[in-house]
Parts: structure tokens; C-alpha cells; sequence
């Protein structure tokens, strides 16, 4: 995994032309939606053309890379969260069988099996992996995140989070991945 400033990802991810799946990973209010709205607006990627995103966030209505998650159309229900990540799956699968140029998995991805099926069914279609890592503290993910996760779910998804870093370091020799480290 390569440690990276936000600008030197930036300028990595501008010298593909390859079909590419993009996995953010990192806790709530971390800065993967942001992150992936700043790529697509900056045109970072020479083949934007044709770019999907699957996020959970969409499922609950948010036009969140446009106008933000607090728009009248955003109603989050924890109670769904595992509709909303089938619901993102599925979309995932099907911009992979459209050949979608780019596609970003914009989730909080903290465990391998949160993403890993991702990256199988990416290489299975052709695609060049990228998984985007995002770290902040707890605190930080507390203060910023906009689904007023409480602070005891943080805590214990930091747990889960710092465990999976260590598989993480794995992806490259079994997916032929590359993997990025930003601090948000």
C-alpha cells in the first residue's frame, strides 16, 4: 500500500486509460464522497466518460455527489442499511456488464468482506482495481459524519477498520490491486 498526499493520488490517477473500479475505503465523514466528487469535477480520470457510482447513499435518494446528502430527496434508515448495500451491489454488476468506463464503490468498505467481492467481480469483467483509503481518527469521524452515526459505532467500526488494513496489504499479490493510503 503506498502512502500518498490527496494531490499525488490525484496525479496517479490521471495516467490510466484502463477500465477502472475505484474502492473507497474509510470511516463515515472521512472524505471518500468528497474525494470522488473532486476526481469527477476535475476530470482526474482521462476516461470519465461513462462513469457509474455505486453507493449505498443513493439508495436513500441523495444526489450526493451533485448537491449533497441533506437534499429533500435524502431519507437514511439504518434499519436498511443491508438493502441499501445489495441494492449498490446490484448496481455495481450492472455497470460492470455496461463496460462502464469508471465505476467508484463510494462505501465505508471498512472489512474484506465488505469490498472483496467487489474486486472479483471487477477482475472478472477486465477491470484494473484501485482501492482508495481514507484514514481519520475517531473524532474526526464523529464531528464530520452526515448519518449522525453515534460515537460507540464509530469506535467499534474503527476496530473492524484497523484489523482489515493488515488483509489489506495482501490485495496487490492476490487481485493485482493497487492500493492508496490518504489522510483525510
Amino acid at each position: 500500500m503506498f502512502q500518498v498526499t490527496k494531490q499525488e493520488l490525484l496525479n496517479k490517477l490521471n495516467t490510466t486509460d484502463q477500465m477502472t473500479v475505484f474502492i473507497m475505503r474509510g470511516l463515515p465523514g472521512s472524505g471518500k464522497s468528497t474525494l470522488v466528487k473532486e476526481i469527477i469535477d476535475k476530470g482526474q480520470i482521462r476516461n470519465v466518460c461513462g462513469v457509474h457510482i455505486s453507493s449505498a447513499d443513493l439508495f436513500w435518494g441523495a444526489d450526493l455527489f451533485w448537491e449533497g446528502l441533506e437534499g429533500p430527496g435524502y431519507n437514511f434508515d439504518p434499519k436498511l442499511l443491508k438493502d441499501a448495500h445489495e441494492w449498490c451491489l446490484r448496481s455495481f454488476i450492472v455497470a460492470c456488464t455496461h463496460a462502464r468506463s469508471s465505476i467508484f464503490v463510494d462505501n465505508t468498505n471498512l472489512s474484506q468482506n465488505e469490498y472483496e467481492h467487489y474486486i472479483k467481480i471487477a477482475k472478472a469483467y477486465g477491470y484494473e482495481v484501485v482501492v482508495i483509503t481514507i484514514e481519520v481518527d475517531v473524532n474526526t469521524s464523529f464531528t464530520r459524519n452526515i448519518h449522525n452515526v453515534p460515537k460507540k459505532t464509530i469506535l467499534s467500526m474503527g476496530q473492524r477498520y484497523d484489523y482489515a488494513k493488515l488483509y489489506l496489504n495482501r490485495l496487490p499479490e492476490l487481485y493485482n490491486t493497487k492500493n492508496y493510503l490518504v489522510n483525510g
